[in-house]
């Protein structure tokens, strides 16, 4: 490897690396000093900004890939993510959660929302509101209602099955004869 005398201080300076890729520093008027990766076409593909506040990091590429074991965790005081395109977030889980404030979601066309249930202010077991109760005699559908709608023994003349499944007063009075 190839040591260089480096002075003190830099102020504009260019070095070719062996991948044909070269790195350039430049200290702009300010208080800040800039490092940039360039192609061997010249492309910018990495600029690091050095302020006083701390680095910040300008990756340009067609395609930035990360991937972690365990976890990828981004914090920080604005979160910003601007898509030409598509955004697309998928994961078995997902949560999106304001400790404080709004959640505003807008569209230029249609909102879709696909789900088994969408439920919408439903930090509470469900409940029927007292005036569907009153007006309608509405309630919610219990265990019961997930059974078969016709007696067991219509289905079988089996005494023992029907007295499993068919709480009625025939199927346990049949099944008591045999």
């Amino acid at each position: 490897m190839t040591k260089l005398a480096v002075p003190a201080t830099i102020d504009d300076c260019t070095v070719a690396l062996a991948s044909g890729r070269s790195l350039e520093v430049r200290r702009p008027s300010g208080d800040h000093e800039i490092l940039r990766v360039l192609g061997s076409s010249g492309r910018i593909e990495l600029t690091v900004v050095l302020t006083d506040a701390g680095p910040k990091l300008i990756f340009e590429a067609a395609d930035i890939e990360l991937r972690a074991t365990h976890a990828v965790s981004v914090a920080c005081e604005r979160f910003d993510v601007h898509a030409s395109q598509e955004a697309r977030i998928e994961a078995h889980h997902a949560t999106i959660e304001t400790t404080a404030g709004d959640i505003a979601l807008r569209a230029n066309d249609n909102v879709v929302v696909v789900g088994e249930q969408i439920r919408l202010n439903c930090d509470k077991p469900d409940e029927v509101p007292p005036w569907m109760k009153e007006t309608l005699g509405a309630r919610l559908p219990g265990p019961s209602d997930l059974l078969p709608s016709i007696p067991a023994s219509d289905i079988t003349g089996d005494a023992e099955v029907v007295a499993k499944f068919d709480d009625s007063p025939r199927a346990t009075s049949e099944s008591s004869d045999s």
